[in-house]
């Protein structure tokens, strides 16, 4: 197409700002329109239809329309809705709501003129008026898809097109997994999570991902795989109200408190839809459970209410711990579960060319905690570490997990001892400096010993220097990761360096293999689970 027609533009996901998509979009938009297809849209400036069918095999351009004088109306410029440039395109498409453009008839009209597709968004309300003023300028409804609470969206053409085309085919469409977690945070162990996690289910599935979208990191839609998902608050109950075939609903692993996005489990389960919560940790049945403590399961100070942990976990399709400590929760609860393993040693490393190998390197991992919890003898025990592994022949260096991680080394004023390598928003470059180094001190992280057993490099746990909030000595899901992988845990720094004075060991491949082994039959047990549902249900 000549794309210096008045007004005609291409935009990408980069321009203009970030694309900002209704609810349902994606699928309403597919339903109507078959892949190949080229769409011109009548954009208010959201780019809506260009980011809702990005990684469709769909073509978007754009038109913009004029923002009326009093700013509640837009207005359709007629003179570039032209012949030449309707007939190249399959579909005119305007996401804006159909009561806002200003002269909505007079755009009806041309498309009955120029015999062209219109695809447009209403409410339920107005639906009926819509038709009712199409037919009157000659264009019937020719298709309809519901969008949830976003309204519907109705195609319109003239019976003249109708009559001399070929009924179009219909899409395919993909059974969808709905996956919620502590995800877009910015925390490099949840990210390793839904990395892995995505990849399991992306050959087969589209992949709908829950996430607090009030507590998420700016930009993380950017982010893999993100950038390939569909993207949902975790409170919005609408996708199961889309007609969309949601053959799953996952809580993906973690340390996730026992009814985290409950909401969105009873939703599925109220349809029959599989749900799974794979790859967890369980707080412990005896006070204080786990710290920070479960409050969804803890009534007063004192009681861990296990008849409620049991009849939630037992309604779920089925159960994934990563730890013996889970799968003996389970077991003095009655539920079955499997004994798997995390996710994370899945995770993928990267291979860029600027991550240098050095077997002297060690990387110190520290949890943050907020400044009111921690005392100054906290940084002088953290000092300690640092100038003990610096008399060693050790290269420390910090590797913050999460953003707060980072910025809590920088209050305490840590920074200066060593140097930083942040990089928690990619967990394989993570990985792979983990992989390039000799030794990961993890002081109140989990996920780092996790990336160093998967990798063979040698790591131990320090208990953070510190009263916890639980008032627990150590936190309890390091606890049980270090007795399942056989990790060394140290209560006190001089402990630590006299370990690190000697000979390092990573942990053994026939070990790894071993949790390797548990993670795909767990996997391939859910798998088979989805699979007889989307058979007895034709999805």
């Amino acid at each position: 197409m000549d794309m210096s027609q008045k007004g005609l533009r291409i935009r990408g996901p980069s321009a203009g700002g970030t694309p900002i998509v209704f609810k349902g979009a994606q699928a309403a938009l597919s339903a109507l329109i078959g892949a190949g297809d080229v769409v011109l849209e009548l954009g208010d400036g959201s780019h809506a239809a260009l980011s809702a069918l990005k990684g469709t095999g769909i073509a978007v351009l754009e038109l913009p329309l004029a923002l009326e004088a009093a700013g509640s109306f837009v207005r359709v410029d007629l003179e570039a809705l032209q012949a030449a440039v309707v007939s190249r395109v399959d579909h005119i498409v305007t996401l804006t709501p159909w009561h806002r453009i200003a002269n909505g008839p007079a755009l009806l009209e041309r498309m009955a003129a120029l015999e062209a597709r219109l695809i447009c968004r209403t409410t339920a309300s107005r639906e009926g008026t819509l038709a009712a003023t199409a037919a009157a300028l000659g264009l019937v409804v020719t298709g309809r898809a519901g969008a949830g609470s976003s309204g519907v969206l109705l195609r319109l053409e003239s019976p003249r097109a109708v009559l001399v085309e070929a009924p179009p085919a219909l899409p395919s469409v993909r059974p969808i997994v709905v996956i919620a977690g502590f995800y877009g945070r910015g925390n490099c162990g949840d990210e390793a999570l839904f990395q892995t996690i995505y990849e399991t289910f992306a050959p087969d599935f589209d992949v709908i991902v829950a996430v607090d979208s009030f507590g998420a990191v700016d930009g993380f839609q950017h982010w893999y795989p993100y950038n390939r998902c569909e993207i949902r608050h975790q409170c919005d109950l609408d996708m199961f109200d889309e007609g969309r075939p949601i053959a799953a609903m996952m809580i993906g692993g973690g340390g996730l408190a026992v009814g985290f996005a409950a909401n969105l489990v009873f939703e599925a389960r109220a349809r029959g839809i599989p749900t799974f919560i794979f790859g967890v940790d369980l707080p412990g049945l005896d006070m204080p459970g786990c710290d920070p403590p479960d409050r969804q399961v803890v009534h007063g100070r004192r009681v861990i209410d296990a008849a409620q942990m049991k009849a939630y976990l037992g309604g779920f399709s089925r159960v994934m711990v990563r730890t013996r400590h889970g799968l003996d929760i389970c077991r003095q609860l009655g539920v079955e579960a499997d004994y798997g393993a995390d996710w994370a040693i899945r995770l993928i490393q990267d291979e860029a060319e600027d991550v240098a190998d050095s077997s002297r390197r060690a990387l110190i991992v520290l949890r943050e905690f907020p400044l009111h919890l921690v005392p100054y003898s906290y940084v002088l025990e953290i000092q300690a570490l640092v100038e003990g592994l610096k008399a060693q022949g050790w290269h420390p260096a910090f590797l913050p997990f999460c953003p707060e991680d980072a910025r809590n080394t920088a209050e305490l004023g840590l920074d200066s001892l060593a140097p930083t390598f942040e990089h928690w928003w990619n967990p394989r470059r993570v990985k792979q400096l983990i992989s390039a180094s000799g030794l990961v001190i993890g002081v109140g992280r989990l996920h780092p010993l996790i990336f160093a057993a998967s990798l063979g490099v040698p790591t131990v746990s320090l208990v953070p220097p510190l009263r916890l909030p639980s008032g627990r000595k150590s936190i309890t899901k390091i606890d049980a990761v270090c007795a399942d992988w056989g990790l060394a845990q140290f209560a006190t720094v001089p402990e630590l360096l006299a370990a690190t004075e000697g000979p390092l060991k990573g942990v053994s491949r026939r070990k790894l293999a071993a949790a390797q082994g548990r993670l795909e039959r767990s996997i391939t047990g859910m798998m088979d689970i989805i699979a007889r549902y989307r058979a007895a249900n034709s999805i």
